[in-house]
């Protein structure tokens, strides 16, 4: 199906990139979400990232998970919430802080996250044939693209048109 957006051929079409980035990012959860659950998954993509952390790195807790994907606490316990719901993690007290809550996956989990890793090869996989289809591997250009606002903000950048010129 072909998509037609108002600011595909806007003249301002460039300062929507973050717009459209969302419907990218929108349009591969979507899928993702559909694929996983043909795989016989019980959770949604974007908590993929959340069970990776908590599965090679446990136990861990809330804030590492937060320091990890570089995410808000709020959005943290959203998926850490959601996960517990669904029977794949569990919360015990930390042994050597007993205020701090520990993150481990159930038997469940573990189960769920083994068939995800094999069912995230094939994804990967299919995003390096993508990457090859637009001469561009997405992942990198996105990571070099946040680099780059990092060194130098937007604001900055539009400041080179705007300095009045030397004489």
């Amino acid at each position: 199906m072909k998509r037609d957006a108002y600011f595909d051929t806007h003249p301002l079409s460039p300062v929507f990139l973050g717009h459209e980035l969302g419907v990218l990012r929108d349009k591969i959860a979507a899928q993702g979400d559909e694929y996983l659950k043909r795989q016989g998954l019980s959770f949604p993509s974007r908590l993929c990232s959340t069970l990776i952390i908590i599965e090679e790195n446990q136990p861990v807790t809330s804030a590492d998970i937060g320091r990890f994907l570089d995410i808000v606490h709020q959005h943290v316990t959203q998926r850490v919430n959601r996960l517990i719901d669904l029977g794949l993690v569990r919360r015990q007290v930390n042994q050597q802080d007993f205020r701090q809550k520990d993150l481990l996956l159930t038997p469940e989990g573990e189960k769920q996250v083994g068939q995800m890793y094999r069912s995230l090869e094939l994804i990967k996989m299919s995003y390096e044939q993508w990457f090859d289809e637009l001469n561009v591997d997405l992942s990198t250009a996105v990571r070099r693209a946040i680099e780059s606002l990092e060194r130098v903000t937007i604001e900055e950048r539009t400041r080179r048109f705007t300095q009045p010129e030397a004489s």
